[in-house]
């Protein structure tokens, strides 16, 4: 892949409910898993890609996070935005557009989200065929309880949660992983301001009216196989610490 420069988002601001009561005292992001926070797998995949600037939405519980993000010496920038109110998927990447201005490509990354993926190919896919987003998806069973994304079979998505009155052929339904990568034209679409979903406000609105950067395809998918774990809930935390026990008794031995 040609030299590309990639800024990207961590989102991070969220109350982490259903944590409690874990997170009564101890952001999200700053929970442990496999012996470190987990924000920091989200920003050592970052590393590895080469992005040059991270943006970190907080809110809950904000200086834990900047605390324990700033006690590494990261090999990118790292611009902070604490928000008062809770602004959404969306409206925190509209917060952060004037810091998120002069890349390529935006690479928008849950901070609950563990991927074992080369973000790459996710990169090289998107600047190859360049779509306002590139989602990376994953197989599950039950896909609609996790809210499913249809794709066809040249990957182009053509609805999300059920959104966009698409009755066409589909080749598989599919579960966003939290992470996806944006064209900087996603900002000629997004509301102005406010508390906003990207998905509700962005995306789906993009497939429906046909919106797209460049190839005529508003979105596509990238699909990946490889571990995966939102750290969502009590019982997903407990299964990505016993993934992590397992690799390090592994090495161990």
């Amino acid at each position: 892949m040609k030299e590309v420069r990639i800024h990207a988002m961590v989102l991070a601001a969220g109350l982490g409910t259903r944590l409690r009561p874990i997170t009564d005292s101890v952001p999200k992001p700053v929970v442990l898993v496999g012996g470190k926070p987990l924000i920091f797998y989200a920003l050592e995949s970052l590393a590895k890609l080469g992005v040059d600037r991270v943006v970190i939405n907080t809110h809950h519980l904000a200086s834990q996070v900047v605390k324990a993000v700033s006690s590494v010496s990261w090999p990118f920038e790292v611009v902070f935005l604490h928000e008062p109110e809770i602004l959404g998927t969306g409206g925190a990447i509209r917060n952060a557009q004037s810091h998120l201005e002069g890349a390529d490509v935006i690479l928008v990354h849950n901070s609950d989200a563990i991927v074992d993926y080369n973000l790459r190919d996710l990169v090289a896919s998107h600047m190859h065929h360049k779509p306002l987003s590139t989602m990376l998806l994953r197989k599950v069973e039950n896909v609609d309880e996790y809210g499913a994304v249809t794709v066809d079979e040249n990957r182009v998505v053509r609805d999300i949660i059920g959104k966009t009155d698409y009755s066409g052929p589909a080749s598989s339904k599919l579960m966003y992983c939290g992470v996806q990568t944006l064209s900087p034209k996603i900002f000629e679409i997004l509301p102005d301001a406010g508390s906003f979903c990207i998905l509700r406000e962005g995306l789906i609105p993009a497939i429906k009216n046909g919106r797209s950067a460049a190839s005529g395809e508003a979105v596509r998918g990238e699909e990946m196989t490889g571990f995966f774990c939102d750290v969502g809930t009590k019982e997903r935390l407990d299964f990505a610490t016993r993934h992590y026990e397992r690799l390090a008794s592994l090495r161990a031995n």
